[in-house]
């Protein structure tokens, strides 16, 4: 940026953003802390599993953002020193992974009451494909490998490290060799 009151001011919006992504994490881990605990799930387990997901997807958003804003600062700083990036990485690899850690924790419990849900008379529910999509979320997490959301948070913050081959074409344009 040529400008340097301009990439001040992005810096200081980008770690305010991180700082709100930070917050509203916290709120939705406890939030979905707190229904999956509530079981109100037996007047209708369907509304309250829904509930869960839409609290599950407000905090993958909420970490996206996170993520994002540390990604950010990186480029516009300009700072690649290498220690401040493997400081970004470690703090980026512990926060998601705990977050992902209590995401599993409270799919599982969601899971096993939905397993000894006992449907009543009035209103019958597709309990399989119920049980089939939070399962597929406790696989996502409990798989015990990177999620994908770390793995291209290492990716982008090691991509600067990697070679690049370059052609400068006959008109001054340059490219980048494709891999």
């Amino acid at each position: 940026m040529e400008h340097e009151a301009q990439r001040f001011a992005t810096l200081v919006s980008l770690q305010e953003a991180k700082k709100v992504a930070m917050k509203d994490i916290e709120f939705y881990m406890s939030d979905l802390a707190a229904a999956v605990s509530a079981k109100d799930g037996g007047k209708d387990v369907v509304f309250w599993a829904e509930w869960i997901f839409q609290i599950k997807d407000c905090l993958e958003l909420s970490i996206q953002l996170y993520s994002m804003s540390a990604l950010l600062e990186i480029y516009y700083s300009q700072n690649y020193d290498t220690d401040y990036i493997s400081d970004i990485e470690e703090e980026s690899v512990i926060y998601i992974g705990k977050c992902e850690k209590r995401m599993l924790s409270c799919f599982s419990k969601l899971s096993t009451y939905i397993q000894s849900f006992k449907e009543g008379f009035s209103k019958k529910i597709d309990k399989p494909a119920l049980e089939k999509q939070v399962n597929s979320v406790i696989d996502l997490f409990g798989r015990g490998t990177e999620s994908e959301m770390l793995k291209t948070i290492r990716f982008v913050l090691h991509a600067p490290e990697g070679k690049a081959e370059y052609y400068v074409g006959g008109d001054g344009d340059v490219y980048l060799k494709a891999v």
